[in-house]
């Protein structure tokens, strides 16, 4: 007995009967119930039969069957094989709506998929997510069926995870460690700008925001920007210079200083809170917050005191402020935060900058964030310190 390769790949027995009251529909859909045209129906399952035999073969698939009943409705009523082929293309397409893509797809739009809703950094009622997510459904199964063996999928979800499914294959990397120092330090191309060096703090600021905006839609994954003290360090000793001529413009020569190093803070204080809620209003062209990370770094050893004071009062300002939160108190997800510890500076009570971890330990408390990371540690066992991505 020939069998039929169901389209999942299953066997199972030729069943005609299925095969004649398609055909009878095909006829009624054409002609009315009353008419008989038994002997037409006769003559086509005998030639589809024989058809199906002369192919010598154990099993045939349904779409080829299907193909086999389409030739030889139409050597008897052309018109019967359109209606077939208008059925057929009907259940094709009632098999698709209840496909897995296509299931994926609703809870897209419907706003129950997991992607829409386990997602701190998706926001799946804009148009830019939905768009975003219906093609992740498409790369997706474009990666199992070309790249993801059908063992390691089976495992998928259960015994594993697949991170990034929807982009494996894809010519594009995960994750950015930028290295925006030597960006700003030496100007750089965004987009078709070429961004010149930054010449204040809050200029640096609004720059970085931006540089996070253009990685996040480049790339998939997250971005961190390690060693936001140092980084910012030198344009918010620009910032203070600035500060200090204006003094010496308007201000009394026994205010001067106070006044420059007031501005400065003020400025510091701005600008932290700006980059906080910048990178919450940030879209990238996925429609999603971008996953930021931002590496909060010990002072260095070689610092001058004021070099120690800016860097800290950067540290300070941006700590603060996730202790505040959004407006109403609303603890922000991104960006998150990574603090460095290292024993004689800031680890232990009396070093110098103890009470900088204090604070950071405040903050976690009341925000979640910050992550820690180990110098001395990562220093053992990597020869250096790279920030992660915050989790």
């Amino acid at each position: 007995m020939i069998k039929v390769i169901k389209r999942d790949g299953r066997l199972k027995e030729m069943d005609f009967s299925r095969i004649e009251r398609a055909i009878d529909n095909a006829f009624i859909e054409v002609y009315s119930e009353g008419q008989d045209y038994t002997n037409k129906i006769n003559k086509v399952l005998m030639n589809i039969s024989d058809t199906i035999l002369s192919l010598n073969e154990n099993a045939v698939g349904v779409e080829e069957i299907q193909d086999i009943i389409v030739d030889e409705l139409a050597v008897i009523d052309k018109d019967v094989a359109k209606a077939y082929q208008n059925y057929r293309a009907e259940r094709t397409f009632e098999r698709e709506k209840r496909s897995v893509a296509n299931k994926e797809i609703d809870d897209i739009i419907n706003s129950t998929s997991e992607e829409t809703t386990s997602n701190g950094n998706v926001d799946g009622s804009k148009i830019q997510s939905i768009r975003a997510l219906v093609a992740n459904v498409f790369t997706r199964n474009y990666a199992r069926y070309k790249y993801i063996p059908k063992d390691i999928q089976k495992k998928q979800r259960k015994e594993m995870y697949i991170h990034d499914e929807q982009y494996f294959g894809l010519p594009f990397y995960n994750c950015c460690n930028a290295e925006w120092q030597d960006m700003f330090a030496t100007g750089f191309d965004l987009g078709t700008t070429r961004i010149e060096t930054p010449k204040s703090l809050a200029t640096a600021v609004n720059v970085l925001t931006q540089v996070a905006s253009h990685i996040s839609s480049n790339s998939f994954g997250g971005t961190t920007f390690g060693n936001l003290g140092s980084g910012l360090l030198p344009y918010a000793k620009m910032s203070l210079q600035k500060h200090k001529d204006v003094a010496n413009l308007f201000v009394s020569p026994e205010k001067r200083e106070e006044y420059a190093w007031n501005r400065l803070e003020k400025e510091i204080e701005d600008s932290m809170q700006s980059l906080e809620y910048e990178v919450q209003t940030l879209v990238t062209s996925r429609g999603e917050t971008p996953f930021l990370t931002l590496g909060l770094d010990c002072a260095k050893e070689e610092y001058s005191e004021e070099d120690r004071k800016i860097h800290n009062m950067i540290i300070t300002a941006i700590l603060n402020q996730r202790l505040k939160g959004l407006t109403g108190g609303v603890t922000p997800v991104f960006p998150k935060l990574v603090f460095q510890l290292k024993d004689g500076v800031n680890l232990n009570p009396g070093e110098k900058d103890y009470e900088l971890f204090k604070l950071a330990v405040k903050v976690s408390a009341n925000r979640q964030y910050p992550d820690y990371i180990m110098s001395d540690r990562l220093t053992e066992i990597i020869g250096g310190i790279k920030f992660p991505m915050g989790k």
